[in-house]
């Protein structure tokens, strides 16, 4: 099987339990400044973690909630 057009790492998970493991290491990343992972979910937390600092950045409410509801679940 070819892997042309395929984004992104699996980590040996389904769809859930992966983003459960990129929300729980962004927290972790926000709340401690740093963290102790592998190099792969390093890679694959990147992303994540721009977008909740790009959205930080804005201020509003909607923002606000946007955050909250990312953090409130962990």
């Amino acid at each position: 099987m070819h892997r042309h057009g395929y984004k992104g790492r699996k980590f040996s998970r389904e769809t859930g339990p992966r983003k459960a493991l990129m929300r729980g290491l962004a927290v972790s990343l926000v709340e401690h400044t740093a963290i102790e992972t592998t190099l792969p979910k390093a890679k694959a937390l990147r992303p994540v973690a721009e977008k909740i600092i790009t959205t930080a950045r804005t201020s509003g409410l909607s923002t606000t909630r946007k955050l909250a509801s990312f953090f409130s679940n962990t």
